[in-house]
């Protein structure tokens, strides 16, 4: 990965169908208990490594060493390997947002949101106004009830790559507002290609689209992994 600067494997594996709400197979707890039993170390918990862990290394830390594999079937490998890969994502977002952050209060101090000074008749009320030098902003949920907003430069071309601190926003976008006289294409490819819409705003306000409740981008909610706008 030259972007990067690393060495990548990419495995073809769909998690898709395993979620925070999936109940756990008759397997799976049966090889999480065992790892309980017998004190698994946490992932991102232990000693920081300067070096690449070893396969055993990487194993004491798996529910793939806990499955039985006479009576698992190959779902339950799956779902095994996808929690797996979950955790392991969420501590590499949480140290990779963490380093953002803190390069970013050293880089600049904190710039306040621009609130234009006409009401915005789209936004859901609990959603945060998007920046008047930014392009569009994205939304981890339509009403802005929960979760994080994304805002995109002007010109911005940004993919939601493994390893990167936008990982965290992979397959997680469920709303989308554009500036006045911006466009913003979205991508279900982290490479920007695949399946792809583009919003644009032409009137004088920002507008809001719940991917969701619009027919023509429902398949892309909670879908997308790549993004760019542009501006007049």
């Amino acid at each position: 990965n030259s972007e990067a600067l690393e060495c990548q494997v990419y495995l073809d594996v769909d998690c898709s169908k395993f979620t925070y709400d999936t109940a756990p197979s008759a397997v799976v707890k049966a090889a999480v208990a065992e790892a309980v039993a017998e004190e698994m170390p946490i992932i991102g918990e232990g000693v920081m490594l300067n070096r690449t862990e070893t396969p055993e290394e990487t194993l004491d830390k798996s529910l793939l060493k806990h499955v039985d594999v006479k009576t698992a079937s190959e779902d339950d490998l799956l779902e095994a390997y996808c929690r797996d890969i979950d955790a392991y994502s969420f501590d590499l977002n949480q140290q990779n947002l963490q380093m953002t952050q803190n390069r970013q209060v050293y880089s600049q101090p904190p710039k306040a949101t621009e609130v234009p000074q006409y009401a915005d008749p789209d936004k859901p009320a609990a959603c945060e106004q998007i920046p008047a030098d930014a392009c569009a902003g994205a939304y981890q949920t339509k009403g802005c009830s929960s979760g994080w907003k994304l805002d995109i430069p002007k010109g911005g071309e940004i993919g939601f790559k493994w390893k990167t601190h936008y990982f965290a926003y992979k397959n997680r976008i469920e709303l989308i507002g554009v500036r006045p006289g911006c466009s913003l294409t979205v991508f279900d490819k982290n490479n920007f290609t695949g399946d792809q819409v583009t919003i644009t705003s032409d009137g004088e306000f920002n507008k809001y689209v719940s991917l969701a409740d619009v027919p023509e981008y429902v398949h892309l909610n909670n879908q997308i992994e790549s993004v760019k706008c542009v501006c007049n």
